[in-house]
């Protein structure tokens, strides 16, 4: 039985010619999809990251952050 997996298009609104596809598996955590992501474009893993869930309209909602707060 293979397990779940989602698929980010990740995407920067100040660089129009950056894109990552990552895929995150279900078992995986937010600072595990945080440093796939600093990696796939070259930073530093050493600052907080928030992510959050949105509306369609891409209004925050719920915060998921990599440190506890």
């Amino acid at each position: 039985m293979s397990s779940l997996v989602f698929r980010f298009r990740v995407t920067f609104e100040e660089v129009d010619d950056v894109e990552r596809i990552i895929d995150v598996g279900s078992k995986n955590t937010f600072r595990d999809f945080h440093n796939t992501l600093q990696e796939s474009i070259g930073f530093d893993k050493i600052k907080m990251a928030s992510f959050y869930k949105t509306t369609d309209n891409w209004r925050p909602g719920e915060e998921f952050c990599t440190e506890p707060k």
